[in-house]
């Protein structure tokens, strides 16, 4: 149980500050110069129009590809006859009329 857990975090919410941040990084016109010399330090300037296209072009791929995960689970659902939205209603002891 722990490992399915810890193994939903990471799938869940790694990718997407991983991604959304490579995406803010492309996007980036002029970085901070570091003290050491080495690597980049913060954005300064970023080309908008950039970051707007690829920003909603992303979220529109993200949620374009869990449509088709949930569309094909349906599928999959019908096909071995599940009902996943209908609640069957049987009670849980029988019950006795009373005359």
């Amino acid at each position: 149980m722990a490992l399915k857990s810890v193994l939903f975090c990471l799938i869940g919410f790694l990718p997407g500050p991983l991604i959304y941040g490579s995406v803010f990084d492309s996007c980036c016109l002029l970085h901070e110069k570091t003290e050491c010399g080495s690597g980049t330090g913060n954005c300064w300037v970023y080309d908008v129009d950039m970051l707007r296209f690829r920003f909603l072009g992303t979220s529109a791929v993200i949620i374009s590809v869990a449509f088709v995960f949930c569309y094909l689970t349906l599928v999959e659902a019908r096909k071995r006859n599940l009902s996943l939205f209908e609640v069957e209603e049987k009670p849980s002891v029988p019950l006795k009329v009373v005359k």
